[in-house]
């Protein structure tokens, strides 16, 4: 039991808890309790089991063990021991003046002079016993407890989970991350080691997943995913302390070895413990030569934080005995947290505005609506910029085009044919291409540079451009594509050698642009494949209205009747294109038969991951073997490699290892599965040498990986690592979604990479592998076997089965030189992905077929009605049975698209965008529906269909096939679609990056100079980090994004500005990076790039920018384009307190000494500050934040004790001077505490963290309210308001001390700086116009007709700006405090604490005297005691009514009425 009392009763109920474990008997219904401890602290707050036995049990001060044979118990923090006891204070007795007072002043002077001796006793008492701990308060179980030497934590309100039988992770209420070992003797623990793991998002729940992984939910910052490892190191520890058993961990500000007599509020001592801050974990020790406060990973966690990175680098914790665990960030979720304060800003969104305005020059563009917050608290506050809608970056607009479909094509001259085999063994040892020659980073097409951009233009001609320079350049002279009629669809063949395009009536195979392979009219394939209109010579118009193309397949669908679908395969070797006859009788023969089985959409699926052919148990045939492997250009062979193929392809597992791990973006080169590369030994080795090759250049650690997500997947394929088995989920596995190594495809994902990052080989698996390179070289086979065996051995357990296929594959290797000629021919094989046909028909249902056999796998017969799961074994509904009527039944499918993303898609890097195919289909309505493919437990089929949610708002409820009004005279002849109507609506994109801002504007890395270097820090390629994006686009009246993140699409509506989008591609060039076109036809033709610096992976198009404080509160100043806000954060050393004022109460004295000395003991103050921040597009130049950054950097390395760096040449990077390690608690290391971190904010958070003025608020006080106003001077409605920034605050020191509050007005001011060597820079600043103290907390403002409206305590006051001070006009008396102050013209609302809200109105009349009478009305409030924390006006049309947040999480909507019979009065 626990007693929640007060603080003065906790030396009554200090040991109150008791611990029992029972047995739990639940056919017998009994209990019985097995044992119980009894008199524990009566703070403790959980309990974690511990699996080798006994519990753990977490308190404020102590982490203590229990089990039937043994305890141990650990101090973590120095009030867990007992102080001294402080002598009783004697009354203080006044002395006795000669002679009696006589009158009331000589009384009033004589009590006065009593109560400033009494106050003055007390200040003195309970400064010197202000942190001593009471050993009456002290817990029992605390007495034999040894100390934590370096630590000052508190465990109250931690979570944990065990990553082992006997270590735990705990997250504290601060963020810090403690590993708990505990060591055992027998059957109990005896001893217990805490050290200090890092630092993380403050953690609301933790769980251990697998082995390997655990996962920190976090509810105020972002949620972990993160690996841990254990390690055995050859020799123990060397810094644990024999006596309790803790390694020595440098500590942070605060620490210190003295006495644990007088230590009080010591939770404010862990603040720079390890740094930390969200996004990512800072685990590892201190490097040695830093002093305490702000070090290396410091600035680089807030970087990643800013631009939303998932992992870190990896560092060991050491622990006793040796034992070692590293910890890595393998992903992370977004999570807004706690939002503080919100208003509505206007900003530049788009990079050449944001550019344009800082050289001066005026944007092209009106900033955007978007929503500013102040979000999260402590190391995880941040300032979120939201948005609905993603904003176009118009990069050139080309007028006059008419655009109604685009293309871009990427290109690769073909080398011929017959190659030599000695040239491609030459390629193979130079670790490049066998075929082309290219390195496989030249094959990323992510990347690459596009070649050619076709337009459909006006219905009438298609426009072919040369996209490879500066400048788009039109091709007239040897064009093979066809230019005299309107284009379908344009596709890339054979690698990227050839190119499709496909018209109305033509379908001809182009290689480049000026070469015609093929010219195919559609009268030809209607004859071939016996078309009723080709065979009875029927003067039938039959044309093309749809085509797609994807490698090696191109499918058409006709505009008959019959709505007939034709798929013809490109051969590589002959360079042809011929009618895949085997398709005929499901796409088109069906619908000659019976109308319902008519094709209306199709579509082509490559399934690159390879999840449809592991869940439907397909394997590639030898045809498609042999059809794909020339598709890249390469010659496989016939024998063994096939063999070894089929054996892959039919163990599910082993597939869907290979598509987690390594399975490339699509119309990428294919990866290599495991077997092949232990049939292919050869080129393994030098392909691993490759891999090493290019990790160390960068590309193969997470950071350099960060550019091109699809390295990941190249390294992969060509250096044949092994990958983990998983199985595909089924529908209840997915459901519950718990990971145990065969879960979900994208958390197996995530572990896959953790795997195999090529920065972290595992150490055991490279010893033996180094061992049999060593003896294949000496020629020795039974070593090399001896050392494959040893792999496996239990020393290396942590090493994957999979490796052991690839030390048997280097050991093959090393004997093929025995065994086989040296100038045999090597082949290469790689695996060729399945395709599939993706069929809707006229009925309703949907097929899937695998290809080229046309295998049914899927079918689902009522696809039409948007069912929430597609399966064989749901129920047949009775829906078309029952309605007869036509216009009550579905629409009919006119679009389908089915595409899985194997690349990195926004911030989550180490996870694949979609891994199960995703599936896009939309009905003739205008409605569209999304569904992600699972595995089905039927007999029938063993695939499903989910149905994801979309807000039906974002679509257009207009039939895609509608004719605009503009186009409708020129309606085409029957069968014949308009010409100029949009070949497609769903358009694939790929790698499309959001622009970033660069130092100092943008996110900055943070160094400590050689001296701090760690080998596991900041990295310069951070600087070009930019987050990619894949998914589909929808164009059409309301165009819509959808982007693919972490195995679903996430959608966005374009911005309302650019309109109806008819045709869209992506477009990569010199001149425009990863950006796209949209064009339409009744507008411009506009290239374009993603807003800046916003993810696009949420709910709304979100921004991050860390502050790495507390946000009180913020608000938009629109007449400078800046952002208030008001933070608070740790500050050393602590200011002094103001002297308080003589002759007060005695209590009151002591409460404000007593809050002073805990302050000045814990080292720290909380520093409340006021800041005004300049986003970029403001209108301020580039100069005036590079000169703040300057004055940054120099402010922190004056502190350090430096000078400041210069940043010539650095890009934004500042780096702080080594200051030498001192020890903790130096005056020097605090000193320069503040300026150390607000150092770190500027180089890390950009623009964020360069405010252009701060304001610091007096010690212990606090920013209740922020607010923009505008107030006439002297009262005067008709004079012109002038704009101040309020600012309402409070001073809390204690529940004996009145709650103070002052009003602050600043005046923002813009100085122009010219200098004598030249130029000029902007300065922003603000004056302290006026200020005024009251009696009560400050806690709303608002203004009204030029008057303040503000709240103070409990009541609402209304004044005016006379000169430097504020005159009361009116007031209304409330009766509780006031939480909340809202205006809507003269009404007002007000919320209190437990009384609800209340509705008023100002009013102003002129009375016979000709005065002005001014007084506030009540007009009604509510009768319920709710705890109001929130109230809002809401205007819906012509009413208005009030919205009420409560203190329970509720919303109430109130109106007011007073003729309403149900209200009293209003």
């Amino acid at each position: 039991m626990q007693l929640f009392l007060a603080a003065y009763r906790l030396r009554d109920v200090r040991d109150t808890c008791c611990l029992s474990a029972m047995s739990i008997n639940i056919r017998k219904k009994r209990q019985p309790v097995i044992w119980s401890v009894h008199h524990l602290p009566s703070d403790c707050s959980r309990v974690m089991a511990v699996p080798r036995g006994g519990v753990l049990v977490l308190s404020q001060n102590l982490l203590l063990y229990y089990a039937q044979g043994g305890s141990c118990v650990m101090a973590i923090n120095s009030n867990a021991f007992a102080g001294e006891v402080p002598p009783r204070l004697d009354p203080i007795v006044p002395p006795q003046p000669s002679m009696p007072p006589r009158t009331q002043a000589e009384q009033q002077q004589v009590a006065a002079a009593a109560a400033e001796k009494a106050a003055a006793a007390a200040t003195a008492y309970a400064k010197q016993w202000a942190t001593n701990v009471h050993p009456e308060t002290v817990a029992a179980a605390a007495k034999a407890a040894p100390k934590a030497p370096g630590m000052e934590l508190q465990a109250d309100g931690a979570v944990g989970c065990w990553i082992a039988n006997n270590i735990a992770l705990l997250s504290l209420k601060t963020g810090q991350l403690l590993l708990v070992a505990l060591k055992f003797e027998a059957a109990a623990a005896s001893k217990m080691q805490v050290v200090i793991a890092g630092s993380a998002p403050v953690a609301s729940c933790a769980a251990t997943l697998t082995s390997n992984l655990l996962f920190l939910g976090s509810c105020v910052g972002d949620s972990l995913l993160v690996r841990y490892t254990p390690e055995l190191s050859s020799t123990g520890s060397t810094a644990a302390t024999a006596s309790g058993g803790v390694e020595r961990i440098p500590s942070g500000i605060g620490s210190s070895e003295n006495p644990a007599k007088r230590r009080k509020l010591s939770s404010l001592a862990s603040f720079e413990m390890g740094g930390g801050l969200e996004g990512d974990l800072e685990l590892g020790i201190r490097p040695s030569g830093v002093a305490d406060g702000l070090y290396l990973d410091d600035g680089t966690e807030v970087l990643r934080s800013a631009l939303g990175r998932s992992q870190s680098s990896v560092v060991p914790v050491q622990l006793l005995e040796g034992a070692k665990h590293s910890f890595k960030v393998l992903d992370s979720l977004m999570c807004l947290g706690p939002i503080r304060s919100t208003d509505i800003a206007s900003l530049h969104l788009r990079e050449s505005d944001v550019h344009a305005s800082l050289s001066g020059e005026s944007p092209q563009h009106d900033p955007s609506q978007c929503v500013i917050a102040a979000v999260g608290s402590d190391k995880s506050g941040a300032l979120a910029i939201m948005r609905r809608g993603v904003v176009a970056d118009v990069i050139t607009a080309v007028p006059g085009l008419e655009a109604h479909g685009a293309w871009t094509l990427h290109y690769r001259e073909p080398k011929g044919f017959g190659i030599d085999a000695d040239v491609v063994n030459d390629n193979i040892h130079a670790g490049v291409d066998p075929i082309e020659g290219d390195t496989h980073e030249d094959l990323d097409k992510g990347d690459r540079h596009h070649a050619f951009l076709l337009l459909s233009c006006r219905g009438e001609s298609t426009m072919v451009l040369d996209a490879r320079g500066q400048e788009l350049a039109e091709i007239t002279d040897q064009v093979a594509y066809i230019r005299d009629a309107p284009t379908i669809a344009v596709g890339e063949l054979f690698n990227a050698t050839a190119a499709v395009q496909v018209t109305h009536s033509t379908v001809r195979l182009v290689s480049g642009s000026s070469f015609c392979l093929q010219d195919i009219p559609l009268s030809e394939l209607l004859l071939e494949a016996n078309h009723p209109a080709a065979v009875d010579d029927a003067n039938v118009q039959i044309c093309i209205k749809y085509a797609q193309i994807r490698d090696p397949y191109v499918v058409l669908l006709l505009s008959d009747h019959q709505a007939t679908a034709l798929l013809l395969q490109g051969d590589a070797k002959q360079q042809r294109l011929v009618l895949l006859t085997a398709a005929l009788r499901d796409l088109a023969e069906a619908g000659w038969e019976d109308a319902a089985a008519a094709v209306t959409a199709v579509c082509l699926y490559t399934d690159t991951t390879g999840w449809v052919a592991a869940a439907a148990g397909l394997a590639a045939s030898e045809e498609q073997q042999q059809q794909s492997g020339t598709a890249v250009g390469l010659q496989g062979p016939a024998g063994a490699g096939q063999q070894q193929q089929q054996g892959i392809a039919d163990d599910e597992d082993a597939l869907m290892a290979e598509a987690a791990a390594e399975a490339p973006a699509a119309g990428e080169p294919y990866a290599t599965t495991a077997a092949e590369a232990a049939g292919n030994a050869h080129g393994l080795v030098q392909e691993q040498q490759h891999v090493e090759q290019k990790s160390k250049k960068g590309h193969g650690d997470p950071l350099g990986a960060e550019a091109s997500p699809n390295n990941a997947s190249a390294d992969a394929g060509v250096g044949f690592e092994p990958k983990r088995t998983f199985k595909v989920p089924d529908s209840d596995a997915e459901a519950a979604g718990v990971l145990e190594g065969v879960e979900g495809t994208d958390a197996a994902m995530a572990e896959a990479a953790a795997d195999h990052d090529p920065q972290e080989a595992d150490k055991a698996a490279a010893a033996p592998a180094a061992s049999i390179a060593a003896a294949g070289e000496a020629g020795d086979p039974a070593v090399a076997a001896e050392g494959g065996e040893q792999a496996n051995e239990p020393g290396q357990q942590h090493a994957s089965a999979a490796d052991a296929a690839v030390h048997q594959a280097v050991q093959q290797q090393q004997q093929l030189p025995q065994q086989q000629p040296a100038r045999q021919t090597q082949t290469w094989q790689r695996r060729p992905p399945m395709s599939f046909c993706c069929v809707a028909r006229a009925g309703g249902s949907m097929e899937l077929y695998a290809l080229p056999d046309m295998t049914c796998v899927f079918q689902e017969v009522e696809a039409t009605l948007g069912h929430q799961v597609m399966t064989p074994a749901r129920p047949e509904s009775p829906y078309a049975e029952s309605v007869a009527d036509e216009d009550l039944q579905p629409s009919t499918i006119s679009e389908v698209m089915l595409e899985c993303f194997t690349g990195a898609s926004g911030a989550a890097l180490g996870v694949p965008a979609a891994v199960a195919p995703l599936l896009v289909m939309l009905r003739d309505d205008g409605s569209c529906l999304i569904y992600k493919a699972f595995k089905a437990a039927s007999a029938n089929s063993l695939l499903g269909f989910r149905r994801q949610p979309l807000d039906p708002a974002f679509l257009c409820r207009q039939s895609p096939a509608a004719l605009p009004d503009a186009t409708a005279a020129a309606a085409p002849a029957p069968g014949m679609p308009l010409p100029s109507a949009p070949p497609c609506r769903l358009v694939r994109f790929d790698h499309l990056v959001t622009p970033r801002l660069e130092p100092p504007l943008g996110p900055g890395i943070l160094g400590l100079g050689s001296s701090g270097s760690n080998g596991h820090g900041a990295s310069s390629g951070l600087q070009g980090l930019k987050l990619r994006y894949s998914g589909i686009f929808v164009c059409g009246p309301k165009p819509i994004w959808l982007v693919a993140s972490r195995g679903a699409l996430v959608p966005h509506p374009m911005d309302g500005k650019v309109g109806m989008v008819d045709a869209f591609c992506a477009f990569h060039n010199p001149s425009c990076q990863h950006g796209y076109i949209a064009a339409s036809l009744t507008g411009d033709m506009n290239i374009c790039t993603l807003p800046l610096q916003m993810r696009l992976d949420q709910p709304w198009l979100t921004c991050k920018w860390p502050l790495r404080a507390t946000p009180q509160a913020l608000v938009h100043y629109p007449e400078a384009r800046l952002i208030a806000i008001a933070t608070a954060r740790l500050a050393a050393p602590p200011r002094p307190y103001l002297p308080a004022d003589p002759g007060g109460d005695a209590v009151a004295a002591a409460a404000y000494a007593t809050a002073e000395a805990a302050t000045k003991a814990a080292g720290v103050e909380d520093l409340n500050e006021v800041q005004l921040l300049a986003p970029p597009g403001c209108g301020l130049p580039m100069s005036s934040y590079t000169g703040v950054a300057a004055a940054v950097r120099a402010a922190a390395a004056a502190a350090a004790g430096g000078t400041a760096a210069s940043s010539s040449g650095s890009q934004g990077l500042i780096s702080l001077p080594s200051i030498g390690s001192s020890g903790a608690g130096t005056a020097g290391a605090a000193a320069g505490s503040s300026a150390k971190v607000a150092a770190a904010i500027a180089a890390a958070a950009g623009w964020v963290g360069l405010p252009m003025w701060r304001y610091s608020l007096l010690p212990g006080e606090q920013v209740l309210c922020l607010k923009n106003v505008a107030l006439c001077e002297g009262g005067d409605e008709s004079a012109n308001p002038e704009p101040f920034i309020a600012v309402g605050c409070a001073s809390a020191f204690g529940e004996d001390y009145p709650a103070l509050g002052r009003v602050l007005l600043f005046q923002v001011l813009k100085d122009t700086v010219f200098r004598i060597e030249g130029g000029s820079e902007v300065k922003i600043h603000a004056r302290l116009a006026l200020q005024r103290e009251y009696s009560g907390p400050v806690s709303a403002l608002e203004s009204l007709r030029g008057f303040l409206l503000m709240g103070v305590g409990n009541r609402v006051e209304v004044q005016y700006k006379q000169g430097n001070t504020l005159v009361k006009v009116t007031f209304f008396d409330g009766l509780q405090l006031v939480t909340g102050l809202r205006l809507v013209k003269d009404y007002i609302l007000i919320g209190q604490v437990m009384q609800s809200c209340a509705f008023m109105r100002y009013s102003s009349k002129v009375d016979r005297l000709r005065e002005r009478q001014q007084s506030v009305e009540m007009l009604g409030n509510d009768t319920e005691r709710l705890d109001a924390t929130a109230v809002e006006f809401m205007a819906n049309g012509k009413i208005l009514s009030q919205v009420l947040g409560d203190g329970g999480g509720n919303i109430t909507v109130l109106a007011y009425d007073k003729t309403d019979v149900n209200s009293w009065g209003g």
